[in-house]
């Protein structure tokens, strides 16, 4: 590297000599992912390099995440360049962590790279870190514990440890992590054609999502592909068909070797010059739950889904199922409000959901019949549906509130109430409200001033049955998938107090809360 540390760097090359185009791979996990790769790819005339990042796997240095990976990437990319092996055409790819290392090499130097493969791979730190101004606690926190800190920590003690205030001490050592996540990604650097994975309950879709969108919209932008499972993070190659709750059927299995096949087509079709062998090359392939079957589409979103916009209702007393809360498709005719509190103390808690895979027990669809008993939770159902409903896109909440607080959220969480009673959640999203400007994009809030905040829920593929309702449930937490506001004003990284807030939720005539779905028709 440029400051002297040298990496562990495994290279395998076909029995002919040669050059080659190469496959780089970096990673932070010991294992044999370069041994897999080679024995497929060598074979097919590749080359592998697989090489473990500063501080792990042999490497010399000391491990930050996310802190070196784009210079000690692109002096890696140097290195590869210049050997006779190479051909000077590259390959990246990469799950995960291996996936953003991917993604700091592309940025950084396009013009030496033919193109990507990534699955549930992060290109923006900032947004993989927080969704919406909220920190995704459950999930970093453990990673970074376990991979950075190196603690071992029994599976009873994550409850207690996600209550730690302030939430800073948990990440002592980490200054330089902090600042390499205010660093925004410039898609626009991005020059080569992207292959992106993932799935409907994987943390990381929206990351993915957040990509695959942004380099569409560039002009002239070389082909991408996306192709999206029902899965959680790294369910792509366990040949998984069970999520939470749910099976969906053995069209839902994906294994190793179907990544690899993916990689390959789309290594050699930009390597090598090669026609992909497939007869559909619709750029989009998505997993349609409900249905359990793949389908493929020229666009994202697709260009016959269409925006139905449904709106709250109640009659004061949307509190828990039993209230009055529904969804119309027809406006209110009168303005009323829901009230609930939400303590921090006691925050509505993560029940399923795109969560951590290191919480499998909680991941994907869950039963919600423990929220649908909270005095904090607010439920708007629709009347049956007397059709089936395929909803395929962008899913998103439009709340007219008023809080007691300085600063405070609101969660949505959008749920299919099944024929037979049963009660499963589909997507989930927050927004934080600031009560000075908190960042780009995030709304400035004013104790007892009726706002409206936009709640992101995400994007899913399902089909819903005749006879199924929609449930919508308003909140103002979602522990401990996200950090706790501390209703105080004070940054909740920092935050030491926690105090209870009286939210209120308008609709009507006069405030047009509503869920907006893209509805396939």
């Amino acid at each position: 590297m440029p400051d002297s540390v040298k990496l562990m760097t495994e290279v395998y090359r076909p029995d002919s000599s040669g050059s080659y185009p190469v496959i780089l791979v970096r990673s932070p996990y010991a294992g044999d992912i370069g041994i897999a790769l080679a024995e497929y790819f060598t074979p097919r005339d590749y080359v592998v390099v697989s090489q473990s990042v500063r501080g792990l796997g042999g490497s010399e240095g000391e491990f930050f995440p996310f802190v070196y990976e784009k210079t000690d990437g692109l002096a890696t990319l140097d290195w590869v360049l210049n050997q006779e092996w190479c051909n000077g055409k590259i390959g990246l790819w990469g799950v995960s962590y291996l996936g953003f290392c991917a993604w700091q090499i592309a940025e950084g130097n396009p013009d030496a790279v033919g193109a990507m493969v990534v699955t549930s791979g992060w290109a923006d730190l900032g947004s993989f870190m927080a969704q919406n101004g909220a920190f995704q606690l459950q999930a970093h926190v453990r990673w970074f514990l376990q991979f950075f800190a190196g603690q071992q920590i029994p599976d009873e003690a994550w409850p207690g440890i996600f209550q730690t205030l302030p939430i800073s001490a948990l990440f002592q050592g980490a200054e330089n992590v902090s600042t390499a996540s205010e660093e925004t990604f410039d898609f626009s650097r991005i020059k080569i054609p992207v292959y992106h994975t993932t799935g409907w309950y994987d943390y990381i879709y929206p990351n993915v999502l957040e990509a695959f969108q942004a380099l569409d919209t560039l002009d002239g932008y070389p082909p991408q592909h996306l192709r999206i499972g029902p899965w959680g993070h790294n369910d792509y190659h366990n040949s998984v068909t069970r999520v939470g709750e749910i099976d969906f059927g053995e069209s839902a299995s994906s294994d190793l070797e179907d990544e690899f096949d993916i990689m390959l087509n789309w290594f050699d079709r930009w390597l090598k010059g090669r026609s992909q062998d497939t007869a559909d090359d619709s750029p989009i392939k998505l997993f349609v739950m409900g249905e359990n079957e793949w389908r493929r589409f020229s666009e994202w979103p697709p260009q016959n889904a269409v925006t139905e916009d449904w709106f709250l209702n109640s009659d004061g007393d949307a509190v828990e199922a039993e209230g009055s809360g529904s969804l119309t498709k027809s406006q209110p005719a009168t303005d009323t409000c829901d009230l609930y509190v939400y303590d921090p103390n006691d925050p509505a808690p993560t029940i399923g959901g795109a969560i951590s895979h290191f919480f499998p027990e909680n991941l994907g669809p869950q039963n919600q019949v423990g929220m649908e008993m909270r005095s904090d939770v607010l439920m708007y159902t629709s009347p049956p549906l007397k059709n089936a409903m395929t909803i395929i896109g962008p899913i998103s909440v439009s709340v007219y509130a008023a809080t007691s607080a300085p600063s405070t959220d609101f969660t949505g969480k959008l749920t299919v109430v099944q024929p037979d009673g049963y009660t499963y959640n589909i997507v989930d999203g927050i927004v934080r409200g600031y009560y000075e400007d908190g960042g780009e994009g995030l709304p400035w809030m004013f104790p007892d001033s009726i706002g409206i905040y936009h709640i992101d829920l995400g994007a899913t593929a399902i089909t819903l049955t005749e006879g199924s309702r929609l449930c919508l449930q308003i909140s103002s937490s979602n522990f401990p998938k996200y950090d706790r506001n501390p209703n105080t004003g004070e940054n909740p990284f920092s935050a030491t107090e926690l105090v209870p807030a009286t939210q209120r939720i308008y609709h009507g005539p006069s405030y047009r809360s509503r869920l907006t779905l893209p509805v396939l028709k």
